[in-house]
């Protein structure tokens, strides 16, 4: 499965600080590690928004960024020297406080439209 990276970068460019919060258009995700590791219930999850090993997600990953990353088993070190069990894919926003006013902080599910089925 691939990304349209440019389609998500336009479309992120278009919201606000408010969509990426509670209830907003952005849903907030959930990585399976961290399900299983701080015993989450999962009853209370939405299992959209739920980031599997080779899942694709949504996070700030550098710092006041928003960047893809694929969920891993093995270990990564960003740019910035921290270990994370994510690969980054590509740095879609380079200054949240740019485009937001404020950083974007959390791990967020990428919209189904933006995702490309192979054939």
């Amino acid at each position: 499965m691939k990304i349209d990276y440019q389609g998500l970068t336009n479309y992120l460019k278009t919201l606000k600080y408010t969509d990426f919060q509670e209830g907003g258009i952005i849903k907030h995700a959930n990585l399976i590690d961290d399900i299983e590791n701080f015993k989450l219930d999962k009853s209370k999850l939405d299992f959209d928004a739920v980031i599997n090993y080779g899942d694709y997600f949504l996070v700030d990953a550098i710092g006041n960024d928003l960047s893809v990353c694929k969920k891993t088993k093995k270990k990564y070190k960003l740019l910035t020297g921290r270990v994370v069990s994510m690969k980054l894919e590509k740095v879609l926003i380079v200054n949240c406080h740019e485009i937001y006013g404020s950083a974007i902080n959390g791990i967020w599910a990428i919209p189904q439209q933006f995702y490309i089925v192979e054939q």
